[in-house]
């Protein structure tokens, strides 16, 4: 089985740390930067969530499947819901599964899915992802781990400081606070 992902647009307006804050822990007292401090601050979130392999703040997300499984971990954490699942049959049409052919649950470190059908209907055999799961993932502001917002702001601080390339050193500090939270 193969598995396309794409992320969609930031549901809410929340941020995982503000420019204030950034500029507070860096100790920056001025506002002509702001416009630079913010791309650094972006681009640090940005470095973040592609080292974890995931989304920070809450998103949407299309996740296509190539095929039918029973069960389905997903492959990004964390999910905190499933918007819709859907298919594209046999004879090219797409088709909706009703939510009570599966179940959505969440454990500690993962979320899952179980479907719950005895049989699977025929998909298109020229389409690659022929399966459509719309989920939200992503943690909401107030609910975002301190390690992750630490790492943010190292990152953050690291890139107004140096502003060309960053010592190894400080790398290794930023990915470790981001371990716990990678999918490998």
């Amino acid at each position: 089985m193969h598995y396309n992902i794409t992320y969609g647009s930031i549901i809410s307006t929340a941020t995982v740390v503000s420019l204030e804050l950034a500029k507070l822990n860096s100790k920056i007292i001025w506002d002509d930067e702001d416009t630079l401090l913010q791309l650094f601050l972006d681009a640090s979130i940005q470095d973040a969530e592609n080292y974890i392999d995931g989304p920070i703040l809450k998103k949407t997300i299309t996740i296509g499947l190539s095929e039918w499984v029973t069960n389905f971990e997903f492959p990004i954490f964390p999910i905190s819901s499933v918007t819709s699942i859907s298919y594209v049959d046999q004879d090219g049409e797409t088709q909706t599964v009703d939510n009570a052919d599966y179940l959505f649950y969440k454990q500690e470190k993962t979320s899952k899915i179980k479907f719950t059908a005895d049989s699977f209907p025929e998909l298109n055999a020229i389409a690659d992802f022929p399966i459509t799961l719309n989920v939200v993932g992503g943690y909401e502001n107030e609910d975002v781990p301190s390690s992750i917002k630490n790492a943010v702001l190292l990152r953050f601080s690291h890139r107004h400081m140096f502003r060309e390339d960053v010592p190894t050193s400080l790398n290794r500090t930023f990915y470790s606070a981001l371990r716990p939270y990678r999918r490998y």
